[in-house]
């Protein structure tokens, strides 16, 4: 039912997702707790008319947030934190708005990006997961996501990153901080990072493996052994930055 609201309730233990959006669901998901299920705490395979806001999602043993395949969805204010997955993650083909949300502590980072996933992920917080902030993942990992006013900080090992082949993504005015590196494309494959602020880090940028990058105006700052880190085969077009 469109209309439907599941509001103010104490979801645990389930054997599946604490919530789950179907395809043909709509309505509103809103102030729930949400704890400890055994696929994860909200999914969504539903055509985009389901709205997740203000929910606390806690150590679920999958992701945290998880939009199937060919789901969509809006999901707003959301806290996630100890998922033994990731704590968002965006499966192939997924559309969906994810906004103003908080995402720490999960074992396969903040952000988990699948093939061909679009939307618009921003001004969210990553911070403390273990499997980095942002990942693409799997070979040929097109992520039309939009990443936007995003701040990723004090991840494990790398800010965001790709290892594997034709990895593309784009990044518009993020902070991405303190990390052993900030931005990791070692993978060919298009990334784009635009007005981004790139500091603190060991390594700031590294692309390697037939990886293609542009930076155009961001700021690089106190990346102590390296701001950009170009291998052989790697190729960076850098424009208007900032090194300080």
């Amino acid at each position: 039912d469109s209309a439907s609201v599941v509001r103010g309730n104490v979801i645990r233990k389930s054997p599946g997702f604490g919530i789950r959006s179907a395809r043909s669901g709509g309505g509103a998901v809103i102030r729930n707790f949400v704890t400890d299920n055994g696929d994860g705490g909200l999914s969504s395979e539903s055509n985009g008319q389901t709205a997740f806001i203000n929910n606390v999602i806690t150590n679920e043993s999958g992701s945290g947030i998880k939009v199937l395949e060919k789901g969509g969805g809006t999901f707003r204010a959301n806290t996630v934190s100890g998922a033994l997955g990731a704590g968002i993650e965006l499966c192939a083909l997924s559309t969906a708005l994810i906004e103003e949300c908080t995402v720490a502590r999960c074992a396969k980072s903040g952000l988990q990006l699948h093939a061909k996933c679009a939307g618009v992920v921003k001004n969210c917080k990553l911070h403390l997961n273990e499997g980095g902030g942002v990942h693409l993942v799997g070979a040929f990992c097109e992520a039309n996501t939009a990443l936007r006013e995003l701040l990723i900080e004090n991840n494990t090992g790398r800010g965001v990153w790709a290892s594997e082949a034709e990895a593309s993504a784009q990044l518009m005015r993020c902070v991405v901080q303190n990390h052993v590196v900030g931005i990791e494309l070692k993978a060919s494959g298009k990334w784009s990072i635009s007005s981004c602020t790139i500091r603190n880090n060991a390594r700031g940028v590294v692309v390697a493996n037939r990886g293609s990058a542009t930076a155009h105006d961001c700021t690089f700052a106190d990346n102590t052994e390296v701001d950009v880190d170009i291998h052989a085969d790697g190729d960076v077009r850098i424009s208007r930055c900032r090194f300080e």
